[in-house]
């Protein structure tokens, strides 16, 4: 008699493979797919966004009034036309500072109506950091810097190379 030659895989070889592939990839696809971090990073990127869009509503409706130039609080008590800020609609006046919203999380929150317990944010110098609420604030953010007499507010995401979130 002829001896058939085997040809392929048995049928119980092909499953054993399959269930080997399947254990790794559960236990390194989480390794390699980082999607609670690209979805921190994805709010950071909108908020920043929503940030620039809302100070340039306010710088407008600034401008507008003839108000774009008052440097800050106490400046915008002495202003003789408006003492309470600029009107952006809200029903919350902002006292901006040369026309761009100052750091202050209220301001933001009336500027961008966002629920603040969905942030983190620390005052600094004239800047505000923010982070997602729950995210590591130290490696997780973008800092706000306000506007000053010769330059427009800046808007610096942590570096690429050391962003975690």
């Amino acid at each position: 008699m002829i001896k058939a030659k085997q040809q392929g895989f048995t049928l119980i070889e092909l499953i054993i493979v399959i269930i080997i592939l399947g254990i790794l990839s559960a236990t390194a696809a989480p390794k390699f797919i980082n999607l609670k971090g690209d979805a921190l990073k994805s709010t950071l990127d909108g908020f920043q966004g929503a940030l620039k869009g809302a100070n340039t509503l306010v710088i407008s409706k600034a401008a507008l009034a003839g108000e774009d130039r008052i440097a800050d609080a106490d400046a915008w008590a002495t202003n003789t036309a408006n003492t309470a800020g600029v009107d952006i609609g809200t029903g919350t006046p902002i006292k901006t500072e040369y026309g761009y919203l100052p750091a202050s999380s209220s301001a933001l929150a009336a500027a961008m109506d966002i629920n603040l317990s969905q942030w983190t944010i620390t005052a600094g110098t004239n800047n505000l950091t923010i982070s997602p609420a729950g995210a590591t604030a130290a490696t997780c953010n973008f800092v706000y810097g306000v506007a000053t007499a010769s330059a427009s507010p800046t808007y610096t995401l942590y570096s690429d190379a050391d962003f975690a979130c």
